[in-house]
């Protein structure tokens, strides 16, 4: 069986943005895995269907995507037809945006790993929408707020940097991503001491 399912997280907008969890061959289905802000802490929360034979769930925190990612909370699963998980993380970070992925262990050790979740730490006035949404070839950046050098970074879902861009200007900024494979990507932008990081789909 493959633990394949859908979740969501919340963007720096506070919008809820649905994502596909990466297929492996474990006897789970993954439902769900998402997380929300609490004042300063942050709630996890994971749905799962079909657990047979698993060992434990822990979930990991990272501060970058592609960081060390450390174990916070272990769970032994019920292994029920389907149940539901969560964890409040109140320790305090000073990071603007914090990373979250499930480590699900099967009884014979076997282990895999869930798609890396942000959670944005901090909000302020400074609002950004990214266009198209499935993008082809080029993808738009539009900021409430110009912005003097901003920065960006492309990740795929194993949390590795694929595209690097520097130095961009103004209110919109435009991006060529037509050499990035079909898929699922966060983009990381950088500006002005800040960080922001959002989802977008490539066809």
């Amino acid at each position: 069986m493959y633990a394949v399912g859908f979740g969501n997280f919340l963007n720096e907008l506070g919008l809820v943005v649905k994502y596909a969890l990466a297929a492996a061959a474990l006897p789970v289905t993954l439902v769900t895995f998402a997380g929300e802000l609490q004042g300063d802490a942050r709630l996890l929360r994971w749905s799962t269907e079909n657990e047979n034979r698993l060992s434990r769930y822990e979930l990991q925190r990272a501060l970058a995507p592609n960081g060390n990612f450390a174990t916070v909370f272990t769970t032994t699963p019920a292994n029920l037809a389907s149940n539901n998980y969560s964890f409040r993380d109140g320790e305090l970070l000073t990071s603007q945006v914090v990373y979250y992925r499930l480590k699900i262990v099967d009884a014979d050790g076997k282990i895999t790993y869930s798609i890396i979740v942000p959670l944005a730490l901090e909000r302020d006035q400074l609002q950004i929408t990214l266009y198209p949404n499935p993008a082809h070839s080029q993808l738009r950046i539009l900021l409430t707020q110009a912005t003097s050098e901003a920065n960006i970074i492309i990740y795929d879902l194993s949390g590795r940097a694929v595209q690097r861009t520097g130095n961009l200007n103004g209110n919109l900024l435009q991006l060529n991503i037509a050499k990035l494979p079909a898929g699922t990507y966060y983009l990381k932008l950088h500006s002005a001491g800040s960080e922001r990081m959002f989802h977008f789909i490539k066809q």
